[in-house]
């Protein structure tokens, strides 16, 4: 978040559908710049649960300028990993 003015705010929280009401996250934090990593542990991404994040952002003066963005990391192939690890060890020892 970018502002000339004054900072906004930022409140995060999230629900699922096993929890009635949201549940906060992060209240009223200054936002200036704001990174946050959300632990598969703690919460529940995939099955039935649908964990949703809400992102409200308040207290801006234009002009304003945010971005807000969310990404997932896909799991690690370990078979492609290592066939191909063993692929190129081979073709490494075939040319020495």
């Amino acid at each position: 978040c970018s502002s000339a003015a004054s900072p906004a705010l930022l409140n995060i929280t999230y629900k699922s559908k096993s929890s009635l009401h949201e549940k906060i996250y992060v209240i009223e934090k200054p936002c200036d710049y704001f990174h946050i990593k959300f632990d598969h542990k703690n919460h529940a991404f995939a099955g039935k649960e649908n964990t949703t994040f809400y992102v409200y952002v308040y207290n801006f003066k234009t002009p304003f300028m945010i971005q807000i963005s969310f990404s997932q990391f896909p799991k690690i192939d370990l078979v492609h990993f290592f066939v191909t690890f063993f692929s190129c060890f081979l073709s490494l020892l075939l040319v020495a």
